[in-house]
């Protein structure tokens, strides 16, 4: 997932590999979207996976389309990670969310009470660290961690990095001269 860029100069002769039809191209993307895996893709395709990482050197906008996809399916595999943390942590119950100031359930459009994920009877101490692991701070990047205590499933996955936040400074301390 890294930036799009125009065509490489291969040094190998590419015309042996035949290009992808535009239905090839289309049924690796669908399938790409659908599964989040490119080795189902490839096989959807029907084109040589040669073939196809050549398009994506080739083919700017198929190589933006698969980026997106690519996207996509690490946000859903973060939000994965993130059910699973929490149910390590504790207990996740759906609750109907309540108006703080009546106590009444909130409704909405339709007039539904609305629901809301909440963990309950969690470890403290996990939580904090999970916290300190996955949201950047000041100070440091956030890192990935490894929920599961029998198998590092989570390390198999590179997250992209995020931006580093900006220090907050004490206006107070910035006053005294400090």
């Amino acid at each position: 997932m890294g930036e799009i860029r125009g065509p490489i100069e291969n040094p190998m002769p590419t015309d042996l590999i035949p290009s992808p039809t535009p239905e090839q191209k289309r049924a690796f993307l669908n399938t790409l979207s659908q599964s989040g895996r490119t080795d189902l893709a490839l096989e959807a395709s029907g084109a040589l996976s040669a073939a196809i990482y050549l398009e994506k050197n080739r083919d700017r906008q198929f190589a933006g389309l698969w980026d997106l996809i690519d996207q996509a399916a690490m946000d859903r595999l973060k939000a994965v990670l993130m059910d699973r943390a929490l149910v390590a942590c504790g207990q996740v119950v759906t609750l109907e969310a309540k108006d703080p100031d009546t106590g009444e359930p909130l409704l909405d459009d339709d007039f539904q009470p609305i629901r809301v994920r909440r963990l309950i009877n969690s470890n403290a101490m996990v939580m904090a660290k999970l916290i300190e692991k996955l949201i950047p701070s000041a100070d440091k990047q956030a890192a990935l961690v490894n929920i599961s205590n029998t198998a590092n499933a989570a390390a198999m996955f590179a997250l992209p990095e995020l931006p580093r936040m900006p220090r907050l400074i004490n206006p107070i301390q910035m006053e005294a001269g400090e």
